[in-house]
C-alpha cells in the first residue's frame, strides 16, 4: 500500500513497483512528478513517515533478512542499514515507521527461523537501540498502524478457534495488548480510525464465498452489516467533520457510505466521483484539519486527487481546487446543525477507548444499544439526511 503525505503545498507519495523497485514522487500545481528512485530492488515490505518538520523518512527491505532506512536530504534519498543479516536466522517483516517528538522510530516483526516466537521490535533510528515490545506465538498477519500524538496503535490478525483483531497500545511509560473483535468467519481486510478516543473497525468477512463488509462500533459493541459484494472490497474509514466515512470497492465500483450518528446507521453505499487510476493508500496530513484518518482512496495520474475528499475540500487538500460559495455555504451550515444537536446529548469525548473486551460476532447479532438519549437527534438527523440526500437509512441493528 502506497504512502502519500499532504502538506499546505504539495503532496508527496511513496510507492512500489515490480518494475521501479520503490520511488517517491512530489506533486504539485507547479511541479512535474518524475519519480526519484529510492530502492531498485521491488518489495512489498516498505513503510514512509513525514515528521512534522516535513522530514520523509522511507524503510524498505530488499529480502528478509535486510533492512534498510532512507532520509530525504539534498533532493535525494541517503541510506542507512539497520539490520544486515547473511545468517537468515531471522525473517524479518512489516516495518512501520514513525516519530515521537521528531524522533524516528522503527517497529518491526522478527521471526526466528524454526520457532514459534513472533516478536515485534522497535528501534531509535538516531540512537541505535533495540527494545522487543511483544510477542505472541501465533503468527500475525495483515499487520497495520494508527499513529496519534501520544500513543502509537500496532493492529493484527491472528487465528485460534476464532479469528482475532488484535492491538498493541505503545505508550511512553508502557506497552498493553487485547483483542478488538472476534469472528468466527475469516477476517480477509480491514480499516480502522480512532477519533476522540473511540475506535471505529470495518472489515471484510468471508460468508458463503462472498465478502461481507461490517462496520463495528466499539462504544456500542453494535455490528452494522454496510455491504455485500462477490469480489474483495479493500475497505477504508475516516472521520470528516464528525462524520463516519466508509470507502469501499463494491462490485468494481469504489463506493462511498456515511454515518451522522456516531456509527449508529450508515447511509447505502454511493458510487464515488472519481473512479480512474484508483489506489489505497496510507494518509498522513501536517494540516490542521476536521479529518481524521490513516488511510484514503486516491486517484494518481499527472495529478493526486484524494477521492471523496477532494468533491468536498473546505480544508483545501488541493490547492488548486475550487468550492462553490454554495456549496460551502451549504456545508457549513450542515456542520454547525450537527454540531448543535451533539451538544445536546451524551459526548463520547471523554470515554477511554473502548477495546479491552473481545467481541464475538459468530452470528452477527449484538445487544441492541440504549438510544433513548439519541433518540430526538437521530430523528432530527434522519429527516434532514433524507431532504438533503433522499438516502433511505438503515434501521437499526
Amino acid at each position: 500500500m502506497a504512502y502519500i503525505f499532504h502538506t499546505p503545498h504539495y503532496f508527496s507519495l511513496i510507492d512500489a513497483t515490480s518494475k521501479n523497485g520503490v520511488f517517491c514522487q512530489f506533486f504539485s500545481s507547479n511541479h512535474n512528478p518524475k519519480p526519484i528512485q529510492i530502492q531498485s530492488q521491488p518489495t512489498t515490505s516498505y513503510s514512509g513517515h513525514m515528521d512534522a518538520e516535513g522530514n520523509l523518512y522511507v524503510a524498505a527491505m530488499p529480502d528478509a533478512s535486510h533492512l534498510n532506512y532512507y532520509t530525504f536530504e539534498n533532493n535525494r534519498f541517503i541510506r542507512h542499514t539497520l539490520v544486515a543479516s547473511n545468517t537468515s536466522n531471522y525473517q524479518l517483516s512489516s516495518p512501520i515507521l514513525y516519530t515521537d517528538q521528531n524522533t524516528p522510530y522503527l517497529i518491526y516483526l522478527s521471526h526466528q527461523i524454526h520457532s514459534t516466537a513472533y516478536s515485534f521490535v522497535q528501534e531509535n533510528l538516531f540512537q541505535p537501540q533495540l527494545t522487543t515490545l511483544f510477542t505472541c506465538y501465533i503468527e500475525p498477519q495483515l499487520v497495520k498502524s494508527f499513529i496519534t500524538p501520544s500513543d502509537t496503535f500496532i493492529f493484527f490478525i491472528t487465528y485460534d478457534e476464532n479469528y482475532l483483531l488484535n492491538v498493541l497500545r505503545i505508550s511512553k511509560r508502557q506497552v498493553t495488548s487485547s483483542i478488538c473483535l472476534q469472528s468466527s468467519q475469516p477476517i480477509l481486510d480491514y480499516s480502522v480510525c480512532i477519533e476522540e478516543g473511540l475506535l471505529h473497525i470495518v472489515y471484510v468477512a468471508e460468508l458463503h464465498g462472498k465478502y461481507q463488509l461490517n462496520y463495528f462500533n466499539t462504544a456500542t459493541y453494535q455490528l452494522t452489516p454496510l455491504a455485500t459484494s462477490q469480489y474483495p472490497c479493500n475497505p477504508v474509514v475516516f472521520c470528516y467533520y464528525n462524520m463516519i466515512w466508509v470507502n469501499a470497492f463494491i462490485n468494481h465500483k469504489l463506493q462511498m457510505l456515511i454515518s451522522i450518528d456516531h456509527g449508529l446507521h450508515f447511509s447505502i453505499p454511493v458510487p464515488c466521483s472519481l473512479q480512474n487510476n484508483i489506489h489505497r493508500c496510507h494518509f498522513l496530513t501536517q494540516s490542521i484539519s476536521p479529518f481524521t484518518g490513516q488511510e484514503l482512496y486516491a486517484s494518481i495520474t499527472s495529478t493526486l486527487k484524494l477521492c471523496t475528499l477532494a468533491m468536498i475540500d473546505i480544508p483545501h487538500f488541493h490547492t488548486e481546487s475550487v468550492i462553490s460559495p454554495e456549496l460551502d455555504l451549504l456545508l457549513e451550515g450542515l456542520m454547525l446543525s450537527i454540531e448543535n444537536l451533539s451538544k445536546s446529548t451524551a459526548s463520547t469525548k471523554d470515554m477511554p477507548l473502548p477495546i479491552s473486551e473481545p467481541h464475538k460476532d459468530s452470528t452477527f447479532k449484538t445487544s441492541p444499544p440504549t438510544t433513548t438519549s439519541h433518540s430526538s437527534m437521530d430523528e432530527a438527523k434522519n429527516a434532514f439526511m433524507n431532504e438533503l440526500t433522499g438516502w433511505d437509512l438503515p434501521p437499526k441493528i
